[in-house]
């Protein structure tokens, strides 16, 4: 028999413990106390436990949740050991599958299941905080970025609304590059990749809920093991297409959607086993500290942070200390903040790295996660709170406020585009420094990067040049462009895809060596009659450590039969740089800006030295800097790079007075110009395989706008 309490709650968990134990209940007659209302129940025993068990609230998954957005901070955060942090949006998406699948599970028992009502708690959950995020970043992006970058950013406010900022982030760059760190929205990727997810999963659940309800975990489990496959040849395929990409991520969700479907299935949670939870809290911490941004993700390596989460969600049960962990009162507090928590550190973290021309140093961070903190609970008391309790939003209002949130923000976006990032905002003293990317690759000749049109030399006399690589040799050639007429010399160039490296080595699909197995052997393939034909070769690149160790092996092998001088030129970079930093200095604070040359530049550089002595190594970084710094303008107060690597203009000029010597020596006495400094005018005519140059002055530089040119 239930006894009465005076306390309410006390009465309410009496009944919560009393239904469970009656087996063949299905009405239920009750008065709570102070109440004359009688209360009925009909719980038909079919139902009870599955529901039970899906209104269950379990603190150990916000402690999960805990676990998962700590290291996602401290990645973004760049501290040490946390190289692997990204997993923690794999551990989201599992515990998101989980939790969604279970709710709509009882939805379909209780045959109240509405996709209106799925998308208003997704709706209350998702978009408050998130309007409110990027309400307040645009008008900080507006007073600090630069034009090209709120061009950038107007476009992601958009794609964010709309959740396709997956897709947008997919065409701009990876997420581990720099440009990355300083995009304020870049974290969204994952909120578009589970609203994707969910159009369609909940008519899907239905829909197996009535065909194949006795089968239902075992489509779940089938469509994992073909996702995982799926994301594991899309890396072998597509290596920079996976990561952001939804059809390569929904395998995730369905492992967290195959857990709560097991769950359901059951009826009940298995006894907590803290070898199995151990396991779990293993795998995820492994993934954390062993990952990093070279690590394949998310096709196998991916198992790693799934699986340790769904085995924390089904045994991290009982009392055993994984759970007494997980069940911490700090964890929890922080798994309650961690949506708000995982919205707000990206956007302090980028906006705190645009405004400053030195990396945030360790103490900087700390204050900006104690920031972020400090929002995410401000977020999670007046927005996220409210917003959830339909007693306090109802829907009609939510749909108005949400709406309104959501025009102002497209706007704001859109309004970026058309003015073009309102590039007035900067006075004329930052002209230089506000060129966007797009306009500085105009430099690069691209017209000497095309396959098909330069396939051999012309043999007319003049001295053949044959110049691979990527990107870097572009930046190279622009060094000779600002020395010599090339006109005067037989140039053909050959581009080799940066990630690809030129090498020559163990058979295609190795990993380490062929991250693009498709596109690879291609690109490194160069026409033995260019060198054989050459009288020098040039290779130049963004090198990597490991196609610096094997460089002698692929010069041997793939410059066999050529008697060509052959000259590397080595890494090079100017350092860290900000160019948004920059445009807010003022002409004197810019022009004796300097900054430290990069460790792993020395590296490298230290590798290339140990090259055979027949293969001629020039030390690019030594051309550019000295005493250990780098400077990022020259004595007129010129930009040198627009990027921290590639150069500029004056960049090229500067580099190629440095190296005259070496450049007499490479390309012949007679073909180095004596003017002063070694400049030649901007605007040259080309000519490439014997053509006039007349007749080929779309090689000038507003003709090539970097066709072809290696990134």
């Amino acid at each position: 028999m239930l006894r009465r309490h005076g306390d309410g709650w006390t009465f309410v968990k009496e009944v919560a413990a009393y239904i469970p134990r009656q087996k063949s209940l299905r009405v239920l007659n009750f008065r709570a106390p102070g109440c004359s209302r009688l209360v009925t129940f009909e719980w038909p025993d079919s139902r009870r436990r599955a529901t039970e068990l899906s209104m269950q609230y379990r603190e150990e998954i916000d402690g999960l949740r805990a676990l998962a957005v700590i290291p996602v901070v401290f990645f973004h955060a760049g501290f040490s050991g946390f190289a692997g942090g990204y997993v923690g949006v794999d551990v989201f998406f599992v515990i998101s599958g989980y939790l969604i699948t279970s709710l709509l599970l009882a939805d379909c028992d209780d045959q109240r299941f509405s996709i209106m009502r799925f998308y208003e708690r997704r709706a209350r959950r998702i978009l408050p905080a998130l309007l409110a995020v990027i309400l307040l970043c645009i008008p900080v992006a507006w007073l600090v970025m630069v034009p090209d970058a709120l061009v950038e950013f107007g476009h992601s406010v958009v794609a964010v609304i709309t959740f396709v900022s997956n897709v947008l982030f997919w065409t701009e760059n990876s997420y581990f590059g720099d440009a990355a760190e300083v995009k304020p929205l870049l974290h969204t990727w994952s909120l578009a990749v589970e609203e994707q997810y969910y159009l369609l999963f909940p008519v899907v659940v239905l829909l197996l809920h009535r065909l194949a309800r006795h089968h239902l975990t075992a489509v779940l489990v089938v469509t994992v093991v073909a996702g995982l496959t799926l994301a594991e040849y899309g890396w072998h395929r597509w290596p920079h297409d996976v990561f952001f990409l939804t059809p390569f991520r929904a395998w995730e969700l369905l492992a967290g959607s195959a857990v709560g479907a097991f769950l359901w299935q059951r009826r009940s949670l298995p006894a907590g086993n803290v070898w199995l939870s151990l396991l779990g809290l293993g795998l995820i911490a492994a993934a954390i500290g062993l990952y990093d941004s070279t690590t394949p993700f998310p096709g196998i390596y991916g198992l790693a942070p799934v699986a340790g989460t769904c085995l924390l969600i089904l045994f991290a049960t009982g009392n055993h200390g994984v759970v007494r962990l997980l069940r911490s009162r700090p964890l929890v507090q922080v798994g309650l903040l961690s949506y708000s928590l995982y919205l707000w550190h990206q956007p302090l973290f980028a906006f705190a790295r645009l405004l400053d021309v030195h990396p945030p140093s360790l103490v900087v961070y700390l204050a900006l996660i104690v920031l972020s903190f400090l929002l995410a609970w401000l977020s999670w008391r007046f927005v996220e709170a409210p917003f959830r309790n339909r007693a306090r939003v109802s829907t009609r209002l939510l749909v108005v406020s949400l709406g309104t949130a959501s025009l102002l923000a497209l706007g704001a976006g859109v309004g970026m585009h058309v003015a073009k990032g309102a590039p007035g905002r900067f006075d004329a003293d930052a002209a230089d420094v506000l060129v966007s990317r797009e306009e500085r690759y105009q430099f690069l000749l691209g017209e000497y990067f095309n396959y098909d049109k330069l396939a051999a030399f012309a043999n007319d006399g003049r001295p053949k040049v044959l110049l691979i690589g990527d990107s870097f040799s572009g930046d190279f050639l622009n060094v000779i462009r600002s020395a010599t007429e090339l006109s005067g010399l037989d140039l053909v160039a050959r581009q080799v895809v940066v990630d690809c490296q030129f090498y020559v080595g163990p058979e295609a699909g190795d990993r380490s060596t062929d991250p693009l197995p498709d596109v690879c052997g291609a690109s490194r393939r160069i026409d033995p009659l260019l060198i054989r034909g050459a009288d020098v070769i040039i290779v130049a690149h963004k090198w990597a450590p490991w196609a610096l160790m094997h460089l002698g092996r692929t010069l041997d092998t793939a410059l066999a039969g050529s008697k060509a001088s052959v000259w590397v030129m080595g890494a090079k970079s100017f350092g860290y740089f900000n160019r948004t930093a920059l445009a807010h200095m003022s002409p004197v604070e810019r022009r004796g800006l300097q900054q430290p040359s990069p460790e792993e530049i020395g590296a490298l550089n230290a590798l290339g030295q140990k090259l055979p002595a027949r293969y001629r190594y020039l030390d690019m970084q030594a051309a550019i800097c000295s005493g250990g710094t780098c400077p990022l303008f020259d004595a007129g107060g010129d930009l040198l790079t627009y990027d921290g690597n590639h150069l500029t203009r004056s960049g090229a000029r500067f580099v190629a007075e440095r190296l005259r010597p070496r450049l007499r020596e490479m390309l012949g006495h007679t073909m180095v110009t004596e003017q002063t400094g070694g400049v030649v005018p901007d605007r040259l005519k080309v000519s490439a395989q014997g053509n006039t140059a007349e007749g080929n002055a779309e090689g000038n530089d507003e003709a090539v706008a970097g066709k072809g040119a290696g990134t």
